[in-house]
């Protein structure tokens, strides 16, 4: 039970980023230049490591539930985008594997530090 109610946290928190940075990076800036790409991969990179070392970092257990809850919310904010703009679906895959990693690698290196 306490693994769900983390979990959903972790979703709710994830909501966050993943419009305001992800969706938002994917959105408006979808003719940007190529520093202006690699800045937003960075902060995505940046944002998703920092709170999933937090959480990472909480949780007892090591679960793939929660890096996953953590990058949720921007993967599905992504799919559903590209029903709308299936130009940017490259962009977008590219979006949410870069969240799936940070997210992951987050986890991993606060659940290392923990111990």
């Amino acid at each position: 039970m306490k693994k769900a109610v983390f979990a959903i946290l972790v979703f709710i928190v994830g909501l966050i980023p993943g419009f305001f940075i992800v969706f938002n990076s994917v959105f408006s800036d979808s003719s940007g230049s190529l520093y202006e790409r690699l800045f937003t991969f960075l902060l995505v990179l940046v944002a998703y490591v920092i709170l999933g070392f937090i959480f990472g970092f909480i949780e007892k257990r090591k679960s793939w539930l929660s890096w996953a809850s953590l990058s949720a919310p921007a993967v599905i904010i992504l799919i559903l985008y590209s029903f709308k703009e299936t130009t940017l679906i490259g962009l977008s895959i590219l979006y949410a594997l870069l969240t799936l990693g940070s997210s992951w690698l987050g986890f991993f290196l606060g659940a290392r530090l923990r111990k």
